[in-house]
């Protein structure tokens, strides 16, 4: 876990969840990007969650967090570009994730209402209703289709405890 003031990230990820061949640069950034979306979304005060797991073919993160969520009519231009509810923000960030994460084979979207509440009882046994919920599969290294675009630094990532 770390924090920054009043807003802690956690990770809760299996002891081995798999191996990915990925662009360690673009991955990161879709990490930052939901962080700092969670961070400022919430004020700068409150906690994500990122949950892993595996199974045999695709590597999932959910990215949990207890802020004030997003609306109905937000949710369904989340990932268009330039699509902001931010007076300074630009609406890319978020259509650039889910563009990184499907040049990987894998995607990014976001859950239902009741997700955050399901993986935030269940990692901290909080009955809070409200979050957002962003889940990024990548398919592991055995399982991996053909990228969609060419991505010019290839890194192999595994989990380091």
């Amino acid at each position: 876990a770390f924090s920054y003031k009043d807003f802690t990230v956690e990770f809760a990820i299996d002891e081995d969840p798999g191996r990915i061949h990925a662009n360690l640069a673009a991955l990161s950034s879709i990490t930052l990007n939901l962080i700092e979306n969670a961070h400022q979304a919430a004020g700068g005060r409150g906690r994500m969650t990122v949950l892993g797991r595996s199974d045999e073919s695709v590597l999932e993160l959910r990215f949990v967090d207890d802020g004030p969520g997003i609306g109905t009519a937000e949710r369904e231009r989340i990932f268009e570009p330039f699509f902001t509810t931010r007076s300074n923000g630009t609406g890319l960030g978020l259509a650039v994730a889910r563009g990184v994460a499907q040049a990987h084979g894998g995607d990014l979207e976001l859950e239902s209402d009741a997700a955050p509440t399901i993986a935030s009882n269940a990692v901290s046994g909080s009955s809070a209703s409200r979050g957002t919920c962003f889940r990024l599969t990548l398919p592991l290294a055995k399982a991996r289709k053909a990228p969609q675009t060419s991505l010019q630094t290839t890194t192999e990532i595994a989990h380091a405890s």
